[in-house]
Formats: C-alpha cells, structure tokens, sequence
C-alpha cells in the first residue's frame, strides 16, 4: 500500500545532503576537464599549431558549463542530483 499524499501540493519528501561547492556537478567535473584539455592543448597538440581550435573547444567546454548551471536553476531535480547527496534511509 503506497503512502497517502502529504497534501494535494506535496506527494513525497526526500532529504539530501549538500555537498561541498567544489564536488558540485557544475564545478568540479568542469574543472578536471579544463585542465586536461589546456594539458592536450599546450602539451600534446602544440598551442602554435592549433590556437583556433584550442580555443573553439575552450569555448564549447564553457558553454556546457553554462547549460548545465543553467538547468540547476530552472529544476529543482537537476539541482539535488548535481549539488546534493542522498541521506539514507530517509523514506
């Protein structure tokens, strides 16, 4: 038998932990990438040689980055799963 409804508005509660600003899914990924593209960039690839398109996938990587802070703000459920962690047993 599934649990009645909190009210007409509310159906569930969920409790989440935050987690620190750095392991947020909007920062931290987006941090290891950067470095590792501006390594593959500067190291690998030669900053002369591809100056271009090291910086269109500079510019590419940036925009994800906007996207994706941008979805945090407009859902609450993109927000919890990028910015908290679960607390157990809380259902």
């Amino acid at each position: 038998m599934a649990a009645p409804a909190l009210n007409e508005e509310i159906q569930y509660v969920t409790y989440y932990n935050f987690r620190p600003t750095i392991l947020h899914g909007y920062i931290g990924p987006f941090v290891g990438l950067y470095l590792v593209w501006l390594y593959c960039w500067t190291v690998v690839y030669g900053l002369e040689e591809y100056f271009e398109a090291g910086l269109i996938a500079l510019a590419c990587i940036g925009v994800v980055q906007v996207l994706v802070s941008l979805f945090c703000l407009w859902s609450v459920h993109v927000r919890c799963v990028l910015t908290c962690s679960r607390v157990s047993g809380s259902n």
